[in-house]
């Protein structure tokens, strides 16, 4: 089976129909990996020393300047991820399958911090 690795190259619109329309699957490169663990480790030290950042050792929004405890941390990012959770049930429709695509693709190309599962595509 065809897999797109969005990290290796530019996503093109030839790439969103065929994950779309032809089941194509996405992947994740290894260097977009090791990439994603050394940023993920970073914030866990930063979390570690007390850093203040916003939404990981503070609450959101009118609650930004309340400061959360290293303990509490993982909590929170659970409590925030279980607000957006969506359940297992019908196939995508082309419309999010597209959109799904080129988050992750935005995703592995900024600096964003999450795990690698959460991304839900394999290693390349």
């Amino acid at each position: 089976m065809q897999e797109i690795v969005p990290d290796k190259a530019e996503l093109t619109i030839q790439d969103l129909v065929s994950v779309a329309r032809q089941g194509t699957q996405v992947g994740l490169s290894f260097k977009a990996k090791e990439r994603i663990c050394r940023s993920r480790e970073l914030m866990a030290k930063w979390v570690h020393e007390n850093k203040v950042i916003y939404g990981i050792t503070t609450g959101f929004g009118a609650m930004c300047n309340v400061t959360i405890s290293e303990d509490d941390t993982r909590q929170i990012q659970e409590n925030i991820l279980m607000s957006h959770a969506a359940g297992v049930g019908k196939l995508l429709c082309l419309r999010k399958q597209r959109r799904r695509l080129i988050k992750i693709y935005r995703m592995t190309r900024r600096r964003a911090i999450f795990r690698t599962l959460l991304l839900g595509c394999k290693t390349a």
